[in-house]
């Protein structure tokens, strides 16, 4: 291990540090089109990310898609609108500013787990749109790595402070080049301990994360700090109520407890990354509510116990102050308030900022050294505000403690630049902490071994993906051309790592690297029917087997519409087909059991089947070779005796199940008559069903009106529509040397009263 690190810090200090900042930072001030978009955890961040933004247009446009539509051809495109925020300071005055900025959050789920997605934002016009960034979701094998930095106070160039930002920026970037080179995969996330701009209430400050590569490549998660915070008027500078400026820009899962989420804070809350459950507790607001935070804390973890292998929490103000390993002085923040609940819920890292002095304790439980305890750790700052060791209290409990102001003695020698940044590896079997300044030296490292088995749910995850991405592959004709490929999910292309198609024991095609989801597959003969296995290394290590079945037959046209009916008691089947002389016949089967064989789009049973039976269709080739498959169920709505036909006894058993009775009360009949047509049937019946199935949202129906007016306004006439249906519009008035066109709205799909009217074009 230890020369591990050694090899990474020659790494490192290797590198010549990259002092380049997007000139956009700087050169930006007030509110502009697209502003500070982020990417921010959902609560699962396999399969959610949520983004933000801010604007002076009212409405953008949000792009996104995968990491190899790098022209965004493919992308969706959503519209999304801003909601107006508060008043902001700018920073050119230490007035508060009349401008107007609406803020932005939007979320994406149903995504795929490590996936690197490609997003950017449009102005309302399309006269501006910010770059190309990109963020990965979790993997589920439980490895990643990230970056944990905290205290930037990054500020604009107004107040001459903008050398913060080139350390943050230019440690973060050549970390991650030189990790990723080293083969140790990069950065997948980044967690803040907050103070992440000097004054929260600044406008002007957030610009300066702007295009950031914190920002632009990166899930970015931080807990508010005190200057997070701070909001600056008339030469002063005081603390808020919450970090109001400050979280409009941000988007973090809405699952913090009641008494924030009530007020739309969203400065606690939690998410999964992988294998890790990350806790961020609110240290600044936490005085009034620190019994409530406590109890969450308490909740979320307990109700999601086995689904993390490693449990970090992390918030501003120090469990111990860094310049005098002391308990923390801040009320409700300090380790003498959350011991007792970390040791209780089995948390590894506490970790906290503020001091500007880099602190890590040894593991701590029951108030003693214990390997199997919380490790509580103090981040050094960003930048020239640097802080002395003063003193050693508690000294028994630490490990290490570094300084960032003085060279001069050895508790105090400081990191390069006054800065420092965390770099986290964790896999299945062990957590890896580095501690690395400027120069990309390695200042401190330890480890810790998992203390938790990899979670059953994570497994299973991996299990369900490897079953839908093999879900996903088809063998397909290629148009236009005498060959056959196979495709698959675009999506799920960062999945493979290499890819082997075979033949039996003849290889079909082989690729070391998959850049592309359409395979050309050689060496096919024509007219057959193939069983091709597909063996897929996924980047995870893991390898996927599964077999794909396809034809070269030429095209048979089309079979479709597999549908089971019942006629004079016996189960029908029957099927559309336009097929070509290829198709010799077609079988029925129930499971594995024939039904019977049919040369024409039908087969009749000798038998009525039972309702949930699952037939399967196949059609053969003169070869006796299957060329076509595909399965059905008999699925009409409210036959409940299986009788063909929806009758007076099925509605009879329905009553009884929705009512507990056949004979209706006035009552229950006035309940039950949903449509409002003077009676309870079918229609009524079947509104209940498809509500209970989940398949419609409301059981009662709604009338709009419509009416029709002519081009002097006088009414024509009225119609009463239900909801999403279409009106009859009567004959218009006839207007001479005019004919009529239309109507001046559309009279399909009404969902709401209309007034609607004559117009008409001059011969």
């Amino acid at each position: 291990m230890k020369k591990f690190f050694i090899s990474i810090s020659v790494l490192f200090i290797a590198l010549a540090m990259i002092f380049t900042l997007s000139p956009k930072s700087f050169a930006k001030s007030g509110i502009g089109k697209v502003d500070c978009l982020i990417c921010n955890p959902g609560e699962d961040c396999s399969t959610e990310l949520r983004f933000a933004w801010k604007s002076c247009d009212q409405v953008c446009k949000f792009y996104f898609t995968s990491e190899y539509d790098t022209e965004f051809a493919n992308a969706s495109v959503v519209r999304v609108s801003g909601t107006p925020t508060k008043v902001i300071n700018n920073i050119s005055s230490n007035d508060v500013v009349d401008q107007t900025t609406y803020a932005y959050e939007y979320s994406v789920s149903g995504l795929v787990p490590g996936t690197k997605y490609l997003y950017k934002v449009a102005s309302q016009r399309g006269d501006y749109e910010t770059g190309t960034h990109n963020a990965t979701t979790a993997s589920l094998n439980g490895s990643f790595n990230f970056i944990w930095l905290g205290d930037n106070h990054l500020t604009c160039a107004d107040f001459g402070m903008n050398r913060r930002t080139l350390p943050t920026w230019s440690m973060m970037k050549s970390c991650v080049d030189k990790t990723t080179k080293a083969g140790k995969g990069g950065i997948d996330l980044v967690i803040s301990t907050g103070d992440t701009v000097s004054y929260g209430s600044y406008y002007d400050d957030h610009l300066q994360w702007d295009e950031s590569y914190a920002w632009t490549n990166f899930i970015f998660a931080d807990s508010p700090g005190n200057h997070d915070y701070y909001e600056r008027s008339t030469g002063s500078s005081k603390m808020t109520t919450y970090p109001e400026a400050w979280e409009v820009g941000r988007n973090m899962p809405d699952n913090g407890y009641e008494s924030y989420s009530k007020l739309g804070i969203k400065s606690n809350y939690y998410f999964f990354y992988n294998s890790c459950m990350f806790v961020s507790i609110d240290s600044i607001a936490s005085g009034r509510s620190y019994t409530e935070q406590k109890q969450w804390l308490i909740d979320v973890v307990t109700a999601h116990q086995g689904e993390f292998q490693w449990l970090i929490v992390y918030e501003h103000y120090p469990f111990f102050d860094g310049e005098t390993a002391a308990i923390s002085h801040y009320s409700n923040s300090d380790y003498k308030y959350w011991w007792d609940t970390f040791d209780l819920l089995g948390v590894d890292l506490a970790l906290s900022g503020d001091s500007h002095v880099y602190l890590r304790s040894k593991p701590l439980k029951n108030n003693k050294i214990d390997e199997t305890g919380t490790v509580y750790m103090t981040c050094p700052n960003i930048g020239d505000r640097y802080r002395f060791i003063t003193d050693n209290q508690n000294d028994d409990w630490m490990a290490v403690r570094i300084g960032t102001g003085s060279e001069g003695n050895t508790a105090n020698y400081g990191l390069q630049d006054q800065s420092g940044l965390g770099y986290i590896v964790v896999t299945p079997e062990s957590l890896t902490f580095n501690l690395i300044d400027t120069s990309l030296t390695v200042k401190d490292t330890f480890t810790m071994t998992a203390r938790r088995e990899l979670p059953e749910t994570l497994i299973a995850k991996q299990e369900q993906q490897g079953q839908i991405l093999a879900d996903s592959f088809e063998m397909i004709g290629h148009k236009g051309d005498d060959h056959e490929v196979l495709v698959f999910d675009n999506n799920r292309l960062s999945y493979i790592k290499s890819l082997q198609v075979m033949n039996g024991n003849q290889v079909i095609t082989y690729l070391q690297k998959v850049t592309s989801s359409v395979i050309d597959l050689d060496n096919l003969d024509d007219d057959k029917v193939y069983e091709l296995d597909v063996i897929l290394e996924l980047t995870s290590g893991k390898t996927l087997s599964f077999k794909v079945r396809g034809s070269t037959y030429a095209s048979y046209g089309t079979v479709s519409n597999f549908k089971v009916s019942v006629q004079d008691g016996k189960t029908v089947l029957n099927w559309d087909s336009q097929a070509s002389s290829i198709i010799s016949k077609y079988k029925v089967f129930e499971g594995k059991t024939p039904l019977g064989v049919s040369t024409t789009s039908s087969l009749a049973l000798n038998e009525k089947k039972a309702m949930n039976t699952v037939y399967t269709l196949k059609a053969y080739t003169a070869n006796d070779e299957v060329i076509y498959e595909t399965k059905a169920s008999y699925k009409l709505i409210g036959d409940i005796n299986y009788d063909g036909s929806v009758s007076v006894l099925d509605c009879d058993s329905i009553y009884n199940a929705v009512f507990a009775s056949t004979a209706l009360s006035d009552l229950e009949k006035e309940f039950g008559d949903l449509n409002a047509d003077g009676k309870v049937d079918f229609a009524d019946v079947a509104m209940i069903m498809l509500y209970t199935s989940g398949k419609i949202n409301k059981t009662y129906i709604e009338n709009y009106t419509v009416t029709f007016k002519g081009e002097d306004g006088k009414d024509i006439s009225s119609r009463t529509v239900e909801y999403g249906d279409s009106a009859v519009a009567p004959e218009p008035p006839v207007k001479s040397g005019y004919t009529f066109i239309g109507w001046s709205k559309p009279i399909t799909n009404v969902t709401e009263d209309l007034i609607v009217y004559a117009i008409y074009q001059k011969n």
